[in-house]
């Protein structure tokens, strides 16, 4: 199913008025959108287990810390909005905050959501990985960082693994404590394929069409790096203006 079909359903129930990529991931094709009660049994259904928050660790394992607000489409259809919640990393569940407790959501149970956050008011949206296809198999969501359906999109997976403590009580060195460590890996979409950004030059330049001699150009003239965000993101958008 190509991104653009995906795009349209989200564009126009809920989650943002242009076009591109992210839209796509966000629609399942369904006939019918319906909102949702947070309420909704088949949530209550999935957290029939109540989540262990107490982490003994350093470090956090969500991808924000605070309660920020959401607008989420699930696969049955389902959309919640303006609802508390926290996307944890690690255990790849979604904690929704209802006005009685909190439950539990499977990633794989939701297409896409946005976060709103508390502080910036900064909207920050993310897609499921398995509406794409790409050389690994991945849980999770996608960060939207540059949305196209004509051109390329830049994506970002975020995760989260433990650092083991190294301590070592007889030589008094080492980290006394374990870590939450987050990875960051970004992912040039094209099509309906996430190719996977390698720090490689001339794997990188390969993911530009035939347009790598331009591309190298620019990287040249603006000593852009191929690893940070910013860089990657306005090489993506000069690649979509040519």
């Amino acid at each position: 199913m190509r991104l653009t079909y995906i795009l349209s359903l989200l564009t126009l129930l809920i989650f943002i008025s242009g076009s591109g990529v992210y839209s796509q991931g966000v629609s399942s094709g369904a006939a019918g959108v319906r909102a949702a009660n947070p309420e909704f049994p088949q949530l209550l259904e999935w957290a029939a287990k109540e989540k262990d928050l107490g982490y003994k660790l350093e470090g956090s394992p969500y991808i924000e810390e605070a309660w920020n607000n959401a607008k989420i489409l699930f696969k049955s259809n389902e959309v919640i909005e303006d609802i508390p919640v926290k996307y944890d990393l690690m255990e790849n569940l979604m904690e929704i905050k209802t006005k009685r407790t909190i439950k539990v959501c499977p990633a794989k149970r939701i297409i896409a959501f946005e976060l709103k956050s508390t502080e910036s008011e900064q909207i920050r949206k993310f897609v499921n990985c398995n509406r794409f296809k790409s050389d690994t198999k991945l849980e999770g969501f996608y960060e939207v960082l540059v949305d196209s359906d004509d051109g390329l999109s830049l994506f970002v997976k975020t995760d989260a693994t433990i650092k083991e403590s190294n301590y070592n009580p007889a030589l008094d060195v080492g980290e006394e404590t374990s870590k939450i460590v987050k990875r960051q890996t970004y992912y040039i979409v094209d099509g309906n394929y996430a190719n996977v950004v390698k720090k490689n030059k001339k794997a990188f330049l390969k993911l530009f069409n035939g347009k790598s001699s331009i591309i190298n150009l620019l990287l040249k003239e603006e000593k852009l790096k191929i690893g940070e965000a910013q860089d990657l993101i306005q090489i993506v958008d000069y690649y979509n203006s040519l």
